[in-house]
């Protein structure tokens, strides 16, 4: 096993400490750096999904027995505003695409907690402000919808 290269501790992969109780510092490899630039590119992506969402629903306050809810939307108008939006032919395809706006906490169920959005009635807000916290040298889009 002490053959193995993967295994081995060297300069090229530990940087080292500089004294007793610090904590060493390593360096990230092509790879590890390859997918935050992916994961950048995918929250763009999905930043620029969200704000053609805003421009595009009809976000209402709706009511759910005696509770208002504010600035929500169903499941079944998020579904049809994407594909209208981004030209979605499928149903399932624009389903697929809001579920992944909800996994990566764009969209978020306001009564009935699931991972899955549902294309009925339960209604769903968007949340803007985690894309401008995660990505530096971004305006704030939380900003954007409150003018």
């Amino acid at each position: 096993m002490a053959d193995d290269p993967a295994l081995e501790l060297s300069s090229s992969n530990v940087a080292g400490t500089s004294g007793l109780g610090q904590q060493p510092t390593t360096s990230y490899s092509a790879s590890s750096s390859s997918g935050l630039s992916r994961r950048h590119l995918l929250l763009d992506k999905l930043d620029e999904v969200a704000l053609k969402l805003v421009d595009s629903a009809q976000f209402k306050t709706h009511k759910y027995f005696r509770v208002a809810v504010p600035q929500a939307i169903t499941g079944q108008s998020l579904v049809q505003v994407i594909q209208e939006t981004f030209v979605v032919e499928d149903g399932a395809d624009a389903l697929h695409m809001a579920t992944i706006l909800l996994h990566y906490g764009y969209l978020f169920p306001v009564i009935e907690q699931s991972q899955v959005v549902k294309e009925d009635n339960t209604l769903y807000r968007l949340q803007l402000h985690t894309s401008g916290l995660l990505i530096p040298n971004k305006p704030k889009l939380w900003n954007m919808l409150s003018t």
